[in-house]
């Protein structure tokens, strides 16, 4: 039994309306668990979801999750790309302002590459005080190096030598060692709920990465508000569900 996330797509208006489901996957287990007994099990859930027809694959991120086990999303993303073929595979979401955006921007290429391209960075602020300790970084510093990771990571993808010199993070002169199989990197999901976070999304982002608390009523009108749309296929709405083998009857 597992507890999944499906992602509506509820469609622009003018478009057929279709619905693609997307599965979460919850690297986590309570303490005492046998994480390494878990493993296969699912790798098999990633092969069923594959082969019923859903279209990508997404992890959930933290640090310091004691007493909870929780595997760091790279490493398991990188090893479940070869039982997707195909499927989407991102983070969601990668907390992004205490880490180093040019390390970043080095494993969503090679992500990108080892899914052949279809791969998708989530990104978020992160709210969590022991996480952003642990790091040496202010919370009160999340939005200003969220801005300035994304448009460093987007330079690495696109260009091939870059200088940077901002506020946070400096690069002389270098590239990073491979690009992206798309050009121009990697679509970058930001994750937000607050009306701020939400024009960053349309700001900065490629798309909105919904985890709607308040109905699909609002999410829409915030889209039109803000002019943005998830991504071109329609409205990303994170709905938790229950998901079960279902009991044999007869023989």
């Amino acid at each position: 039994m597992y507890i999944d996330s499906s992602k509506i797509r509820i469609n622009q208006p003018g478009r057929a309306a279709r619905l693609i489901l997307c599965l979460e996957l919850h690297a986590q287990f309570p303490e005492g668990f046998n994480f390494a007994q878990r493993v296969p099990e699912m790798v098999a859930q990633v092969r069923a979801a594959r082969d019923a027809g859903f279209a990508s694959l997404w992890f959930p991120h933290h640090w310091l999750t004691h007493p909870m086990q929780m595997l760091q999303i790279t490493p398991v993303m990188g090893f479940i790309a070869a039982h997707a073929e195909g499927m989407t595979i991102g983070p969601n979401i990668l907390i992004l302002p205490p880490l180093n955006p040019v390390h970043v921007a080095e494993e969503a290429a090679t992500l990108d590459v080892l899914t052949g391209g279809n791969y998708v960075l989530g990104v978020g602020l992160g709210y969590r005080q022991p996480e952003f300790d642990a790091f040496g970084i202010s919370l009160s510093e999340r939005a200003p190096r969220f801005n300035e990771g994304i448009t460093l990571m987007r330079r690495l993808w696109s260009e091939g030598r870059v200088s940077h010199k901002g506020r946070f993070y400096t690069v002389n002169d270098a590239g990073i060692g491979v690009k992206p199989v798309r050009p121009g990197g990697p679509p970058i999901c930001v994750a937000g709920q607050a009306d701020v976070s939400v024009r960053r999304a349309a700001r900065i982002g490629d798309a909105w990465l919904i985890v709607s608390t308040s109905g699909l009523g609002k999410v829409m009108s915030r889209c039109r508000t803000q002019g943005i749309w998830p991504d071109p296929d329609g409205v990303p709405d994170h709905r938790r569900v229950l998901c079960r083998r279902a009991p044999c009857h007869g023989a």
